[in-house]
């Protein structure tokens, strides 16, 4: 018991401290009050972090949750009483250190959980690890997860869902969906990863769906709708024109940045993953769940959605577990046991 203690742990420090090393530039480095080219909208996330929301779009408004969190740090964490003495202009970067040190918790909470995932899935300790570490050094994380962005918040609910919809835990899969949901939209990917299930068909994961998506539409009405650059995603599925409007808009807006997109999301591990895909034996659960993977390659042409990288990036626990299998065919290491 102790031993189990001491290596959950360890293994959370060793995470909680590569979060920070990535993330440390974000905060003392990048002033992004001046600069909101590589992350525009962190200005609404600043601003709603504050308790302003005049003039947010309601795209953002719905996804007030980690602005909350961080907003709670503001009001409470007097960081300026005790930094001021050691570091220049802390004054100025108040709001970036409480969105670092949140955006630090989740990255570190979400590699974490996916360790978890990784040994459900009989993968070894080491491999487990090493997939946590695969996560934090991802493009994604490394450029967006450490910014005044909700994007460390979102991946870790989706995350933590998937761990729940494993372990058929439903009462895990209701609150973190619920709260997913309040974080980013993107976390209805979680809809169709219970659809993907394999499992016994069982009422409860449904109905574990139930509370989140009610909150979400309860939470509409305050926002006038689901809009994207004023395009009703909800219109636009119940209606073939605007869906055909849609699609155009997609092929129109379809660029060689989207393809930089798909790539650098994963970069070598779309190749890993491919091979795992054609030349290892994938665990039951993972290998339905990726269908998935043609999600990001479709969304620019339903949604008209272009930038699909950090979307499509929610589904790296499918992509990494399977590069793992490949790397441990291809560097020959052990092989794994009691497939699930």
């Amino acid at each position: 018991m102790g031993s189990k203690i001491l290596r959950i742990i360890t293994v959370w420090i060793l995470f909680f401290c590569a979060a920070g090393s990535i993330t440390y530039w974000a905060i003392a480095k990048y002033k992004v009050s001046d600069d909101f080219r590589a992350v525009k909208d962190a200005r609404s996330y600043i601003q709603m972090s504050l308790g302003n929301y005049i003039d947010i779009e309601s795209r953002y408004t719905k996804r007030f949750l980690m602005p909350e969190i961080v907003g709670l740090l503001n009001r409470n964490l007097h960081v300026t009483e005790f930094l001021d003495k050691y570091y220049e202009n802390v004054e100025e970067k108040v709001i970036q250190l409480n969105f670092g040190l949140v955006n630090i918790l989740f990255i570190t909470f979400t590699a974490f959980v996916f360790y978890l995932f990784c040994k459900d899935l009989d993968f070894s300790e080491m491999e487990s690890l090493l997939a946590g570490f695969l996560f934090i050094t991802s493009f994604n994380v490394v450029t967006y997860f450490t910014v005044p962005l909700v994007d460390s918040a979102g991946c870790f609910f989706v995350m933590a869902c998937f761990y729940a919809l494993k372990r058929k835990n439903w009462f895990g899969l209701a609150l973190f969906f619920l709260l997913g949901l309040m974080t980013k939209e993107s976390t209805f990917v979680v809809v169709l990863m219970v659809m993907l299930d394999k499992g016994k068909i069982e009422w409860r994961k449904w109905a574990a769906l139930v509370p989140g998506i009610v909150a979400y539409f309860f939470i509409l009405s305050f926002y006038g709708g689901v809009s994207r650059g004023g395009v009703n995603v909800l219109q636009i599925i119940t209606h073939f024109d605007l869906l055909q409007a849609s699609v155009q808009q997609g092929l129109s807006s379809f660029s060689i940045f989207t393809i930089i997109e798909w790539i650098q999301t994963f970069l070598f591990m779309w190749v890993l993953f491919i091979y795992g895909l054609l030349k290892c034996r994938i665990p039951e659960f993972l290998k339905s769940q990726a269908w998935l993977m043609f999600l990001p390659f479709i969304m620019p042409f339903t949604v008209g959605e272009s930038s699909v990288g950090r979307v499509s990036f929610y589904l790296f626990p499918i992509v990494i577990c399977i590069s793992l299998l490949a790397l441990r065919k291809i560097l020959n290491t052990e092989s794994l046991e009691n497939v699930k």
